[in-house]
C-alpha cells in the first residue's frame, strides 16, 4: 500500500500498479471544502503523507479561497507561472490506521512545513504574514499537533525548509530546489544566489 499527491491524494493497494483518489474529510470549520457540485468557496492542496510507522502518518492540507487566480493555478493551468496567494488556512491530518481514516487539526500558521520525529513530537516552520521580509516562525509540538509552542518568532531558516531531527535535540534542515517557486513570494531570501 502507498500514497502520492499531485495536490490531491491518491492511494494504491497493489504496489503502485493502480492509483485511486483518496478523499479525506474536510475540517469541521470548512464542511463545504471539496464539495462535489463545484460551488465551493474553497480549493485545497494536500501533501503526500509522511509515515512515522506502518500505521501512522501525517499530511498537510492548505486551503485557498476560490478565485479566478486559484482556479487558474490549481485547476485549469497548473503549470503556468501564476503565483498562488497566501492560503486561508492550513491543517494537519493524522492517521493511525494506515490511511483509512484521517483526523484534522488546524495549524497556527497559514503556510509552512511540518515534520515529525515520532507520532507525538514534531516541528512546524511557517508564517501567516505574506510580507516576504517577515521571517517565519518555528513551532514545536509534543502531542501530535494538538498544541504548538513557538520556539522562535524570527527563524533564520527559509520558509519551506524541511526539518529532520534524530532525537528531540539534534537535527538538520535543508531546502528543496523544487520548492523555490512556491515559497519565494513569501520569503525574500529564497532563490538568492
Amino acid at each position: 500500500a502507498g500514497f502520492f499527491s499531485d495536490g490531491k491524494l491518491y492511494g494504491s493497494q497493489d504496489r503502485g500498479a493502480s492509483w485511486t483518489p483518496q478523499p479525506i474529510d474536510p475540517p469541521a470549520e470548512l464542511t463545504d471544502l471539496g464539495c462535489p457540485d463545484a460551488v465551493c468557496d474553497y480549493l485545497d492542496i494536500i501533501s503526500t503523507p509522511r509515515f512515522l510507522s506502518p500505521q501512522s502518518a501525517a499530511l498537510v492540507r492548505r486551503v485557498y479561497m476560490k478565485t479566478d487566480l486559484t482556479l487558474d493555478v490549481l485547476v485549469s493551468y497548473p503549470n503556468t507561472l501564476s503565483r498562488l496567494p497566501l492560503p486561508q488556512a492550513q491543517y494537519l491530518y493524522f492517521t493511525q490506521d494506515g490511511g483509512r481514516t484521517w483526523a484534522s487539526k488546524p495549524l497556527p500558521v497559514k503556510i509552512g512545513t511540518v515534520n515529525f520525529l515520532d507520532e507525538q513530537t514534531g516541528w512546524l516552520l511557517g508564517k501567516s504574514d505574506p510580507d516576504p521580509e517577515m521571517l517565519p516562525q518555528l513551532y514545536h509540538t509534543k502531542d501530535s499537533g494538538g498544541t504548538w509552542t513557538q520556539i522562535t518568532a524570527d527563524c533564520s531558516l527559509p520558509l519551506g525548509s524541511e526539518i529532520r531531527f534524530f532525537n528531540e535535540r539534534d537535527g538538520f534542515a535543508y531546502f528543496l530546489s523544487e520548492a523555490i517557486d512556491f515559497y519565494k513570494d513569501f520569503d525574500q531570501r529564497i532563490g538568492l544566489t
